[in-house]
């Protein structure tokens, strides 16, 4: 690790008044969570890699980004200017935009090269509160979904800075959507608080349940791996894992979890109790942090960014591994 990245680290964590906890591994990465200095102080909902570094969205319409080390105040207001709380976040697939969604019907756009902000507000003249976005393709060629309380989905295409939205559809049975995710332009996965998952192969035009078998809770988010493979999380601190076939439940602990993150080898979640769990060789293993409040959003690290959890009162926890 560089002498300018253990300044950076250092730093931030002296900004928040927090002790560094735990040890570190064989190459000096610190191994444990560390809460770092926040510009907001609202609660902070969702966070997403970019190629800029993590950005995160909350109340407000705040939108925060991780630039040298430091997390800074991106847009203030929201894409309206109206302050509209907002509570989902993704990013295209080369990270050059960030999308964002929310209350009131707002949706925009930032471009983390120039800096710039676009509004797409009250798509299909929809004004009722987006509960999370998913996004799939590059920059000005993105394919964006939209999901509400109301268990409906819009989908619209962006090209050249102007977005076409088709009507919306309820891949349910109008149970309030939670999470919406894309591993390709044709397969996507929906959630929602009657337990259900699913399961879409041709970009949103047509879905089919696919569980959970005996869920039995509200789903909080869903994390894709592969084609069929899916984590779920809800609010008895149960993992749902699914392979295609069968569903596998994990109990990862006895509070909510809110959001979860997966690629092939890695795995995060976390609670509204402030816990942080990690996806190990023996399941999925809490961790130590320093969080009081709710956790709500989390992203795995990248080459060069930590992993990141945010959550109320502008917590931002990372972990430089």
């Amino acid at each position: 690790m560089t002498e300018r990245r253990e300044f950076l680290r250092t730093a931030a964590a002296s900004a928040a008044g927090v002790a560094i906890a735990g040890c570190v591994d064989d190459d000096g990465e610190q191994a444990e969570w560390i809460a770092v200095a926040s510009p907001v102080e609202g609660t902070l909902y969702d966070v997403t890699a970019s190629q800029a570094g993590p950005h995160a969205v909350g109340e407000d319409g705040r939108v925060i980004a991780r630039r040298d080390g430091d997390w800074q105040v991106a847009v203030a207001t929201g894409p309206t200017g109206a302050a509209n709380a907002l509570v989902g976040a993704a990013a295209s697939d080369n990270g050059r935009h960030v999308w964002f969604a929310g209350d009131s019907g707002v949706v925009g756009v930032y471009d983390v090269d120039d800096r710039k902000l676009v509004d797409h507000s009250a798509p299909m003249e929809k004004t009722s509160s987006w509960e999370d976005v998913a996004v799939v393709g590059l920059a000005d060629a993105e394919w964006v979904y939209l999901v509400n309380g109301s268990g409906e989905l819009v989908r619209g295409s962006h090209a050249n800075g102007k977005m076409e939205w088709t009507e919306p559809v309820e891949p349910g049975s109008g149970s309030s959507a939670t999470s919406v995710e894309f591993t390709g332009r044709g397969l996507g996965f929906v959630a929602d608080t009657s337990s259900n998952v699913f399961q879409t192969i041709d970009a949103g035009e047509s879905w089919r349940r696919i569980g959970v078998q005996r869920g039995g809770v509200n789903l909080n988010d869903v994390a894709p791996l592969h084609t069929d493979e899916i984590a779920v999380v809800g609010d008895d601190g149960a993992v749902f894992d699914y392979n295609g076939f069968t569903w596998t439940r994990t109990d990862a602990g006895e509070d909510a979890l809110l959001a979860v993150v997966r690629d092939s080898n890695r795995g995060l979640a976390v609670s509204d109790a402030g816990a942080t769990f990690r996806l190990t060789t023996d399941g999925w293993t809490r961790e130590t942090t320093t969080a009081e409040n709710p956790l709500r959003g989390v992203v795995l690290s990248g080459t060069d960014d930590p992993a990141v959890a945010v959550g109320d009162d502008g917590t931002i926890l990372e972990r430089h591994i």
